[in-house]
């Protein structure tokens, strides 16, 4: 992501760092969603057989998700088409959260698995704890 600024000459401001934390908030609100629909689903007891159900429950949430990623983008077209001037203001947020959604998707082009090689599954249980401890 920062590569991205790096090229685009875009500098680490208020500007950018704002648009840095609403896409950061547009990630959590699908990472919600999907475990709001992985709760849903009552994925049963630990085991080989709820890792195929949460998978089958995440793929199921990809085409909402990419829909909203896009949706989420395009709002930041007509900034194009804008004055120089307000242009020039508006455009390190426009990257930014253009940066962070775009640059999201990649952790999964691999299928999801971590660099270590364990289990993509593991953090499951200390997400769980930590959404149901705020309710």
């Amino acid at each position: 992501m920062f590569l991205l600024f790096q090229a685009c000459g875009i500098t680490l401001n208020v500007m950018s760092l704002f648009g840095l934390a609403l896409g950061m908030g547009m990630l959590v609100d699908n990472a919600t969603v999907v475990y709001e629909n992985l709760t849903h689903k009552n994925l049963g007891p630990p085991g080989p057989a709820a890792r195929e159900r949460a998978l089958a429950g995440t793929e199921e949430m990809v085409t909402p998700l990419i829909g909203a990623t896009i949706t989420n983008a395009i709002v930041f077209v007509p900034f194009l088409f804008l004055s120089k001037d307000i242009q020039d203001m508006f455009t390190d947020v426009a990257a930014a959260v253009g940066a962070s959604l775009f640059a999201s998707p990649g952790r999964f082009i691999d299928g999801g698995a971590p660099a270590d090689g364990g289990d993509p599954l593991a953090g499951r249980a200390a997400l769980a704890g930590g959404f149901n401890s705020m309710g």
